[in-house]
């Protein structure tokens, strides 16, 4: 049975693109170290198959504290979303009583 969300791509071959590809969606923001310990895969190999999934395009990285994060392009999007969900609901507690909803 397939996971909800969980892009199936003929470019994601061999299997361990994919199942990288199925660890970053499902851990969006996952630090190389995070994945090499899950994954456990020489190091040269992963970075190796971190850099084809981003160059084709399946993932984006960003660091972030000293970290490279991982994000698939559908995880990266939601997490910006779900930050400006956040801010907007912060920013609308911060005006209760001052502004009519009517």
């Amino acid at each position: 049975m397939r996971q909800q969300g969980v892009e199936h791509d003929a470019r994601l071959r061999p299997d361990v693109r994919q199942r990288l590809y199925n660890y970053i969606f499902s851990n969006p923001g996952a630090t190389f170290k995070n994945i090499n310990g899950v994954m456990g895969l020489n190091e040269g190999t992963l970075r190796y198959h971190l850099k084809y999934l981003e160059k084709t395009g399946k993932v984006v990285s960003k660091v972030e504290a000293n970290n490279r994060c991982y994000y698939t392009f559908e995880s990266k999007r939601l997490a910006h979303e779900t930050g400006i969900s956040r801010s907007l609901i912060s920013f609308l507690r911060g005006c209760s009583g001052k502004y009519s909803w009517r």
